[in-house]
């Protein structure tokens, strides 16, 4: 940002934080090139706190955060749901998988997102999900901190719930991650906060 009011790259009249990093015609175009087509809308239209809270990778000490996902095997005819509860290091405090009957994609993801409800709001833990609208849904119905997080940033989740092939559709409580992600626990635990 300059001394003068005006963005210098696309001449708008006011230039804030938020128009740096985001809404200039030229951070926009940058945006474009590197984020998914389906993050477009979310991604320029969040309010800046909710935009700040969706992009930020590691959370405040303290908090635990579950992470949520889902998974449609049409080659086994079964989908699955998994979560990841860790703190704020990225260190893993308990998962579980739980293999559900075939269904669609937005039924799997809200029956994962209400086993997440369960444990959260009994626990105050925080909740993420990578479908922006049940996302939606939750944000308008519940007092509850949410966000929506990309699968590749959600990848030990994400792999869980491939990886779910208990026959039945109960909960498998994971006390350690499993050995396909202890690999990827690590990597996120060395991470620093991203923006």
């Amino acid at each position: 940002m300059t001394m003068f009011s005006r963005c210098e790259r696309c001449g708008c009249a006011v230039e804030s934080a938020i128009h740096v990093v985001r809404d200039c015609s030229f951070a926009h175009t940058v945006w474009k090139a590197v984020l998914p087509i389906h993050t477009w809308s979310f991604f320029f239209n969040l309010p800046l706190e909710r935009w700040l809270a969706w992009n930020v990778k590691n959370e405040a000490p303290g908090w635990i955060k579950i992470n949520v996902d889902g998974s449609v095997s049409v080659n086994r005819l079964h989908a699955a749901v998994s979560e990841v509860f860790r703190r704020s290091e990225g260190e893993w405090v308990v998962g579980f998988e739980m293999r559900i009957g075939m269904l669609d994609i937005f039924q799997v993801k809200a029956r994962d997102v209400l086993e997440g409800l369960k444990l959260a709001w009994a626990r105050g833990f925080r909740l993420e999900s990578d479908n922006a609208f049940l996302f939606d849904i939750i944000w308008n119905g519940f007092a509850a901190t949410s966000n929506i997080v990309e699968r590749e940033s959600n990848m030990v989740t994400d792999y869980t719930a491939k990886e779910a092939d208990n026959d039945a559709s109960r909960l498998i409580i994971l006390e350690e991650p499993p050995l396909f992600v202890r690999h990827i626990v690590e990597e996120d635990k060395r991470q620093a906060p991203r923006l």
